[in-house]
């Protein structure tokens, strides 16, 4: 290995076969090889605020090698005097990130706050923000809530990653939608950061019990190639998916990772995304469109209808994907009870055709035979090349 050129070198130390620990192990090897491994060592880094004195003190000499800095808060609750003091720690360095594109925010109590986002906006690539679970739930609005108005860079990705909340009141933790007053503050928050990034945003990930109150009709969403929603369906509004799909005109990839919590109705009771298709209506919605996945599909919805024939991937699938092995049935349950039955999609699909689909996805119920099902299956997808079922029969 030392023949070979550094170009190589940095080609063969970059492969994903390599872990941090076998880079480790190549620094160890001689002075050329550390300070060709270094930068791939030092790409990633992640601060615990919540620890000691707080210090961001990573060699200076360093900073420029981190491409991806994460925050990791551990579900500790930081206090006024350790969240000034976090920012007063990266504010000297923050700088120096010449080439930290994303900043990933992980298990903060209460939400990042407007000062930290303050900091983080400075960084002079910034460019994918990432919350994870770190809902903005603080007692103190004042602490924690956005101006109307705010000042950020070009983001280009921003995902505000906590699907539902854990209700720990009762005897076992569960799953369930947000309280009201959470919701508001997230929704308040949510506006206003998109707000100050939607002209040059490309991906966004959001929880959908809050897609339809965060983004702003009012505004053009040009930008915008990717929408991920995970989580429950939001309750009706005035404003429905639909309408707010139709504003995102330039859409590659929708994901709607979206199911319903057990306290909800069963799924065909659930109101549909789209209930009738005008004429005039599939010309123009989500024309650019290549990937679409929905879980959850509603008996009655014809959202389906309305996907334009460039459409390549189609996912009709189950929602949550977190089966625990131990309580199988329950899972099992839930998927028979709302997963389409094979005879729905058939229904939907007797009114579509989609030339251009090459991979296709389908968790349903099985309530007609697999031969009327599967050799309907060519008719609908002709280009089709790779086919995934996940079928449920009356004794799972």
């Amino acid at each position: 290995p030392q023949e070979l050129n550094d170009d190589v070198l940095r080609e063969v130390f970059a492969t994903q076969e390599l872990t941090l620990e076998d880079r480790l192990q190549v620094s160890l090897v001689s002075h050329r090889f550390r300070t060709l491994v270094r930068p791939l060592i030092f790409s990633q880094c992640t601060w615990y605020p919540w620890i000691g004195d707080c210090s961001f003190n990573l060699p200076q000499t360093l900073w420029a090698y981190i491409r991806v800095l994460n925050f990791d808060g551990e579900m500790r609750i930081l206090d006024s005097h350790r969240r000034r003091f976090m920012v007063w720690q990266l504010e000297p360095a923050i700088r120096g990130l010449t080439a930290a594109h994303t900043f990933t925010l992980t298990a903060m109590r209460g939400g990042l706050w407007p000062e930290l986002l303050d900091t983080i906006a400075a960084a002079p690539v910034l460019r994918h923000l990432i919350i994870k679970h770190m809902p903005w739930d603080g007692d103190d609005r004042d602490v924690y809530d956005f101006p109307p108005t705010l000042r950020l860079p070009p983001i280009r990705e921003l995902a505000y990653i906590c699907p539902y909340v854990i209700d720990e009141s009762r005897h076992r933790p569960f799953k369930t939608r947000r309280p009201p007053h959470m919701l508001e503050s997230e929704v308040h928050n949510l506006r206003a950061v998109l707000r100050a990034c939607h002209s040059s945003l490309e991906s966004l990930m959001l929880p959908a019990e809050l897609i339809l109150r965060s983004l702003d009709a009012s505004l053009r969403w040009t930008s915008l190639r990717e929408l991920r929603l995970q989580g429950y369906w939001p309750y009706p509004a005035e404003v429905s998916l639909y309408s707010v799909l139709r504003l995102l005109s330039n859409l590659r990839i929708v994901s709607l990772r979206c199911g319903y919590p057990d306290e909800d109705s069963p799924l065909g009771d659930m109101n549909p995304i789209v209930s009738s298709v005008l004429s005039t209506q599939s010309d123009m919605f989500l024309r650019k469109l290549q990937t679409f996945e929905l879980a959850s599909l509603v008996p009655s919805d014809r959202i389906l209808s309305l996907l334009p024939p460039g459409l390549q991937k189609l996912s009709v699938i189950a929602y949550p994907f977190d089966i625990d092995v131990n309580s199988w049935s329950a899972q099992a349950y839930r998927y028979t009870t709302n997963t389409c039955c094979a005879s729905d999609l058939l229904n939907i699909f007797s009114g579509v055709h989609y030339p251009a689909v090459t991979r296709l996805e389908l968790w349903y119920r099985a309530d007609v035979s697999d031969a009327d099902f599967l050799l309907r299956l060519p008719e609908v997808f002709p280009s089709l090349h790779y086919l995934e079922v996940h079928r449920f029969t009356p004794y799972d």
